[in-house]
């Protein structure tokens, strides 16, 4: 399977799948590698969404447009990096006037306050009740905007607040229940509340699909590798997740 870039004129993605014709679940199987390939290719982390997201960040010199903007989010998501994150925010308040009735412009907003806060790029004045209403406005919007439920699932971890973390992780599942990027929002969020073993086998099969995942997936294999002192393991994750954040940057 090979995916071009026809303006670059390039291959930016390929991989080789054995298929046993002779098996009596050669449906399961192929449907099996059609989840796999388009979890690779259109997944919110997937091989697209890694291009585009790095050409938006790395193109100057053009106006503001929505696509540029929700782009530019992605790959802050997946880096957490201070520089993308003032691009990132600028944009995005941009959208609340250009975009009003976007959902994922809300949620996104909502995302990117939060975590230049907990990083400490920024410190603004009730920051949580402003992550916490532009999330809901996002809902207002669209009721299963699914990047509102992972800020809902933040906000909920930063509050401590874990049935209702748990509760989040259901809704995230609910619509797009085999993309990668849900199970790795709901298991990296389960694990976190609590439920080390489902939590971190949901994480790990997104990972196992994902071409470019972000590095704060790492964060629960170490977590629960160093909680049970599985120490040299512990310290293969933070490698991992040093190798993702780098990669994307």
């Amino acid at each position: 399977v090979r995916l071009h870039d026809v303006r670059a004129g390039s291959i930016i993605w390929i991989e080789c799948f054995d298929l046993d014709t002779n098996s009596s679940s050669r449906l399961q199987t192929e449907e099996a590698i059609a989840r796999h390939i388009a979890g690779a290719i259109a997944d919110y982390y997937g091989v697209i969404s890694h291009t585009l997201s790095l050409q938006s960040v790395y193109s100057v010199g053009k106006p503001w447009n929505l696509q540029d903007a929700i782009q530019r989010h992605r790959y802050l998501a997946r880096t957490l990096t201070e520089r993308v994150y003032r691009i990132a925010r600028a944009d995005l308040e941009i959208g609340m006037t250009q975009a009003p009735f976007h959902p994922m412009v809300w949620a996104a907003l909502a995302h990117t306050i939060f975590y230049g806060n907990v990083l400490g790029f920024d410190d603004d004045e009730n920051w949580m009740t402003l992550v916490y209403r532009y999330a809901q406005r996002s809902f207002e919007l669209d009721h299963k905007c699914a990047f509102g439920h992972v800020v809902i699932g933040l906000h909920g971890l930063y509050q401590r607040e874990f049935d209702d973390v748990f509760e989040t992780c259901k809704r995230i599942m609910q619509d797009n229940p085999h993309a990668p990027s849900t199970k790795l929002s709901a298991g990296f969020f389960r694990a976190l509340a609590g439920d080390w073993t489902n939590g971190g086998e949901m994480l790990n099969s997104a990972l196992s699909t994902l071409l470019h995942p972000p590095g704060w997936a790492y964060r629960v294999p170490f977590l629960d590798h160093y909680r049970r002192k599985n120490y040299v393991e512990a310290l293969h994750d933070v490698v991992k997740a040093g190798k993702a954040r780098y990669i994307g940057a």
